[in-house]
């Protein structure tokens, strides 16, 4: 009665011929009650319709509380919205040129948005372009203790704008020289400001002289900077970025304690290497202790790194290659909110199963969990595969199983059964008669794409029924 392990995250490495293991709109989770292998598979959260601001991309969405009452901040398109917990919604006078991700950051009666050709500032009903030293570009804006501090686009500069203070004066700048990159991002953790280059990241603190606002804090700069700047995200005290440094590029890292620290994979780190800069774009959320870190890299799909438990899955929307939660924040009142990749509609995160659609109605969301079983020599007969999960939510759910002796270049599909009316709890999922495995194993793959957010714990084969 072997016990089949299904994958915990999602992985594949084009370069090692070997079969994929996919784990799609699922992530993992310890679960004590699973006295067979301990873990099971829980759905990603679907998204729930709930503001639509018009037919434009959600460029960047943005809230922190006691700036707009906690109201969310959303661009799309070129304009400016408030949206608060009720759905009130306010389009601000003014406009941000441009198509691309925007960065976001606020003070107590003012919000900042840097879109790389300028710095604009929405205070009240309307947003207007600041007022920037040489009227340069503005890669990226932090808020930090009264201060804002901005990034002069492809310099290393960065401006500080005194507390109190509505202009910037040209003499208020300090230079990351730590390296000759150039800086691309800023990040306020704790009460430093990360300054993020091409190839360094910088850290700088506020010294308490006005005329000195900033410097950098000499022996704490780390040799690995971005590739792209839409790959950095912070949740939980730290930050997770996509790497890049004078040895190459392409590895995710997450900033512990004394540096960076790797968390990709190889797998994953081929994906990244088949990607453009441009296309790739990040965001990071907290559900149920959980914290993620959403990954997109364009035509190769949406990738989740879950910190509590190391894994990487694979999320994606019916329709899309991605997921198409293209970035997103927490709003009190209402949960994790997030920003359509290709429309105006900001979504709801929610646990009802049921995945997004760009109009009206639902489209079931597609799953799958992926497995394998060795044989090193022969034939083995595979008279039953068993699979324990969540039954009885009734509707008109199944789940399937396909499996491939070939290291999954070809499947076999077994066919799909019945997850049971509602109150059948005690329904059985199996499949029997499934011919002889051969070596070197079997790959098997359980599916489904109901509208039911299901629970797979665990998988046996060749169990006496």
């Amino acid at each position: 009665m072997p016990v089949v392990p299904l994958g915990k995250g999602a992985y594949r490495r084009t370069a090692s011929r070997g079969p994929e293991i996919r784990l799609v709109n699922r992530y993992f989770e310890a679960q004590p009650t699973n006295l067979v292998d301990g873990g099971m598979l829980l759905t990603r959260p679907s998204l729930t319709r709930w503001q639509n601001l018009g037919a434009n991309p959600i460029r960047g969405v943005w809230r922190k509380a006691g700036v707009y009452n906690g109201d969310l901040i959303a661009v799309m398109g070129t304009g400016v919205y408030r949206i608060a917990a009720s759905g009130t919604t306010e389009l601000l006078t003014g406009s941000v040129p441009g198509t691309g991700p925007v960065v976001i950051d606020g003070l107590e009666n003012e919000v900042f948005i840097a879109n790389g050709t300028g710095l604009y500032r929405a205070s009240g009903g309307a947003v207007s372009l600041v007022s920037f030293p040489d009227a340069a570009g503005v890669s990226s804006v932090a808020c930090i203790r009264g201060f804002v501090i901005a990034v002069r686009a492809d310099t290393q500069r960065l401006y500080w704008r005194l507390p109190g203070f509505t202009t910037w004066d040209a003499l208020d700048v300090v230079s990351a020289e730590q390296s000759a990159d150039k800086v691309i991002h800023v990040v306020r953790l704790r009460d430093e400001i990360l300054a993020f280059g091409e190839e360094t990241v910088e850290p700088f603190y506020l010294t308490g002289d006005p005329d000195v606002a900033i410097a950098t804090a000499e022996g704490r700069s780390y040799e690995t900077g971005a590739l792209a700047r839409d790959s950095i995200a912070k949740i939980d005290n730290t930050v997770y970025w996509v790497g890049a440094g004078e040895n190459g590029a392409g590895v995710v890292y997450r900033l512990d304690g004394a540096g960076p620290v790797r968390i990709s994979d190889h797998g994953l780190e081929e994906r990244i290497a088949g990607v453009t800069a441009s296309s790739i774009r990040a965001w990071a959320f907290m559900r149920h202790g959980h914290a993620f870190y959403v990954l997109h890299l364009g035509a190769a799909g949406t990738f989740v790194f879950d910190a509590a438990t190391g894994q990487w899955s694979q999320w994606v929307s019916d329709g899309s290659a991605r997921w198409r939660a293209a970035c997103g924040t927490f709003m009190t009142g209402v949960g994790v909110v997030a920003g359509d990749e290709t429309t105006g509609q900001i979504w709801v995160l929610s646990d009802n199963g049921v995945d997004d659609a760009p109009v009206s109605g639902t489209v079931p969301m597609a799953r799958a969990a992926t497995g394998g079983l060795p044989v090193t020599g022969g034939r083995v007969a595979c008279s039953s595969f068993r699979l324990t999960c969540a039954v009885g939510q009734g509707g008109s759910a199944t789940i399937g199983l396909r499996f491939s002796d070939d290291y999954g270049q070809t499947f076999f599909d077994a066919g799909t059964v019945s997850l049971g009316a509602t109150g059948e709890t005690d329904r059985e999922i199996y499949w029997n008669r499934l011919g002889s495995m051969r070596a070197p194993g079997r790959v098997f793959e359980v599916y489904d794409s109901g509208s039911v957010a299901t629970r797979i714990s665990y998988a046996l084969v060749n169990e006496a029924l």
